[in-house]
């Protein structure tokens, strides 16, 4: 059986024997060369995808094994498998274990009108969903080239280097219990950095003076990046739609999680040899949450004074005067400050109460907050920031590669580009947008309730869409990212020190993007398979591992890709048309596309979406999820599969290759059982509470849930009016 373990600090492949040892894959695997192929496929697939290179090593110890006619069978479809196909069947590797997947997750015992995903997924014996296993193979394979490639001259992969040694390092002697240095070096630059702040008032260590204390030059000192491409400022923050500057008030850290426990301060105190008062820490602790409920009251406030989405930095500046937003912006940037205009210009923020008060009620609150409870929950910020990192460094992120991911994505994106990536499936991906642009226009064509100006604003929309497929061109030019990710670290550096410098580098792309300084694509700044919409932007970004197996290759039938990458395509255009969408135009301007007429019939459709959702009785949770939570994710796959249809009935499918196994299979079933592969998963272990933080449908409901809705899907399957997947009622947008 095949699974990923951390292993030192190190994602590592493991494959059990039949007396159940551990031992590597590339050098002690143990396989059964007398069972049938599929036998041994299912040995190596029971974990989780593996690589190309793995199944290209299976497939030549089967080939040269003793099994008689098995090998010569083997050696022939190995033959056939350079030419691609054979009968009308595609026989590459990619399409054989596409079908493969189709054939052992599916539980054909189940009526697909009564449950499609136990039809499709009933089998499925995976420890992840096939966007976390791939994750696991593009993590797995930067950790094998970091430990194992003679690394260039580039300065980032020399970073990507550092930073992965120290994280094995400090896993290491963490597990241990050798972590005495590591730890009390954390602290102590933790505390270096307090100081030069002014000191923590709550720490009682007679650094904090009131009398010196400056909101605006402590602003500059707090932030963090604790969420890819936004500036975390404690009191705000800077979020970063298609390269301009948004300012957002929040009310505290964007973590939902408090490292501002009693146990970390302490180990603050007596790690620097200071005394911990414990009482000060609970008086300031509690009038820190006080304040914290009062500033998020105010933050909550809807405006009613205008009809504005966005308003700019001159009117943001009129209204509020303790906090200088035009210094903090200024001088958070570590770029040319001839730049700092050009970031002014396209400064902007949601047009809530507080921008819009002409009596300064947020003002008036920072006035009659003492100096010292700001600085309180400031620092709070910042200390919780600091151990937020220090736990993705240790052990919240997982293994060591996703740590690296986590930290330094765009270094890790540009090694697995560089040495792992098919770069020749970028185009046919690139035209998949293209076509599924063109159902999207052709559903707002057909819409049989929205008026024509609507009509014509949403094709204009999608016609306006921009798309970065797999990376940024820039990334290919030699030391591309070299002076951004030159790191002034040795080995005496402890990882709070290494993570703040990686910060500071993250932070000057950021600010850099804003003043149109560098090129680099901030909606690229993250290492995930997936794909991803901005709205302000109107824009698409397909990153690169998700352009791959097992989502898409350039060998897959045009049915097989369309069903399944071309789902992801539409429902990144379908945020286009949500509840956040709806408020940017086809020009990226912050003004609804709806016609006036057309805004409550939308709103009515769109609560379908959420009557639904809270109605679905799910296999593990129940009827306790909640519908407006998870409206935009769920418009967004409706209008995917409507879009998604529509380019698979456009393509030419009759003529296309069949898979292995489904030569005779109908091809519209085949169609749905292929998008439904994308959302099987293994039995959930984590709780209802964390089930509701999370944005998207359960599983199961992103398959029934969104087939249910889907008439061609009910048609397909012959399901009689009124069973589960074809209901009476449906839900539609468009």
């Amino acid at each position: 059986m095949m699974e990923n373990e951390e292993q030192d600090g190190r994602l590592v492949r493991r494959t059990k024997n039949k007396a159940g040892e551990s031992s590597s894959l590339e050098s002690k695997e143990k396989i059964d060369y007398e069972s049938t192929a599929p036998k041994s496929v299912e040995t190596l697939e029971n974990g989780s995808i593996p690589s190309l290179r793995e199944r290209k090593t299976l497939w030549n110890k089967l080939a040269f094994s003793k099994t008689g006619v098995g090998v010569m069978l083997l050696l022939v479809l190995k033959y056939l498998i350079g030419r691609g196909h054979i009968l009308g069947v595609c026989i590459t590797l990619e399409c054989f274990t596409l079908a493969y997947e189709l054939h052992t997750c599916a539980d054909e015992s189940v009526d697909p009108c009564q449950d499609f995903y136990k039809y499709s997924c009933g089998n499925y014996n995976r420890s992840a969903n096939q966007f976390v296993s791939k994750k696991e193979t593009v993590a797995r394979l930067i950790g094998e080239y970091l430990d194992e490639s003679k690394l260039t001259e580039s300065t980032s992969e020399q970073a990507m280097k550092i930073f992965y040694d120290k994280c094995i390092e400090s896993r290491t002697l963490k597990r241990q219990n050798i972590n005495t240095t590591h730890e009390a070096g954390n602290f102590q630059s933790i505390y270096q950095k307090i100081k030069e702040m002014g000191g923590w008032p709550m720490m009682g260590d007679g650094q904090w003076n009131a009398n010196e204390f400056n909101l605006n030059k402590l602003l500059v000192q707090i932030y963090s990046t604790e969420v890819p491409g936004e500036i975390d400022m404690g009191m705000f923050s800077f979020e970063f739609p298609g390269g301009k500057l948004r300012i957002t008030f929040k009310g505290e850290s964007n973590s939902d999680e408090n490292y501002v426990t009693m146990e970390n301060f302490k180990k603050l105190c007596e790690l620097n040899g200071l005394p911990f008062d414990e009482q000060l820490f609970k008086h300031s602790l509690k009038k820190l949450k006080s304040v914290k409920k009062s500033f998020r009251a105010l933050f909550s406030v809807k405006s009613l004074f205008t009809d504005k989405i966005l308003i700019r930095f001159p009117e943001i500046q009129e209204n509020i005067k303790e906090i200088d937003f035009g210094y903090v912006i200024e001088n958070v940037q570590s770029s040319n400050k001839k730049f700092f205009g050009d970031i002014l210009k396209k400064t902007t923020a949601m047009s809530l109460h507080l921008f819009l008060d002409k009596f300064g009620q947020l003002d008036f609150l920072i006035q009659q907050t003492s100096k010292e409870d700001i600085a309180n929950w400031l620092i709070s910020s910042y200390f919780n920031s600091a151990m937020l990192k220090l736990a993705y460094f240790e052990y919240k992120s997982g293994p060591c590669e996703y740590a690296l991911m986590h930290f330094l994505p765009y270094a890790s994106l540009r090694v697995y580009v560089q040495n792992y990536f098919k770069k020749e499936n970028m185009k046919p991906v690139s035209d998949l947008v293209e076509d599924t642009k063109k159902s999207a226009i052709e559903m707002f064509e057909s819409s049989d309730w929205i008026h024509e100006k609507t009509k014509q604003t949403a094709i204009k929309k999608v016609k306006n869409m921009k798309k970065l497929i797999g990376y940024p061109e820039d990334m290919e030019a030699q030391g591309a990212l070299d002076k951004t990710f030159h790191l002034n670290i040795n080995e005496s550096t402890v990882p709070f020190e290494l993570l703040s410098q990686i910060e500071q580098r993250m932070i000057r792309i950021l600010m850099t993007s804003a003043a149109s300084e560098s090129n680099i694509d901030t909606g690229a700044l993250t290492m995930e398979t997936n794909a991803f919409y901005s709205p302000s932007a109107n824009k698409m970004t397909v990153l690169a591992p998700i352009i791959g197996e097992p989502f898409f290759d350039i060998s897959y039938p045009n049915y097989a890709k369309i069903a399944s990458i071309g789902f992801v395509l539409g429902h990144e255009i379908g945020h286009g048309f949500d509840t956040t969408g709806k408020y940017f135009d086809e020009n990226t301007d912050a003004r609804p596309w709806l016609a006036p007429e057309d805004m409550t019939p939308y709103d009515e459709r769109t609560m379908c979406f959420v009557d639904q959702y809270e109605s679905y009785d799910d296999p593990y949770f129940g009827r306790n999820l909640n519908g407006k939570w998870t409206l935009n994710e769920n418009i967004a796959d409706d209008i995917a599969m409507d879009v998604t249809w529509r380019t698979f009935k456009n393509s030419n499918s009759s003529s296309e290759l069949k898979l292995p196994g489904f030569e005779r299979y109908d091809i519209n079933k085949l169609f749905f059982k292929i998008y439904a592969l994308n959302w099987c998963s293994p039995q959930p272990t984590h709780s209802l509470e964390e089930q509701l933080k999370d944005k998207h449908g359960t599983p199961s409901f992103r398959i029934n849930g969104v087939l249910a809705n889907f008439k061609p899907f009910a048609e397909t399957f012959k399901c009689p009016a009124g069973s589960p997947m074809n209901p009476y009622q449906k839900c539609d947008l468009f």
